[in-house]
């Protein structure tokens, strides 16, 4: 969570929301995400919406061991590399 944007500072009715689990939409999908340095990562998509707001939270995930999850911790290695050397 960013250190910008506290709970105290979420509507009430969106807190309340979150809180009783009232998800009215999720959709699921299958994305490739192209990365520069790692190549194809394939990822399972989930979206989760109210239904009646834009607020969407989005989880990208791949099976643990997988080939795209090093992928994945090889491309989360490369960015850490990168901003120590910044």
């Amino acid at each position: 969570m960013s250190s910008g944007w506290s709970r105290a500072g979420r509507p009430r009715h969106r807190r309340e929301r979150w809180r009783d689990a009232e998800v009215s939409q999720h959709t699921e999908d299958r994305k490739t995400v192209e990365h520069p340095v790692v190549g194809d990562i394939h990822v399972d998509c989930d979206v989760l919406s109210t239904g009646d707001s834009d607020f969407r939270i989005v989880a990208l995930t791949s099976p643990p061991g997988s080939e795209d999850a090093r992928r994945i911790d090889r491309a989360r290695q490369r960015l850490v590399a990168d901003a120590a050397a910044v």
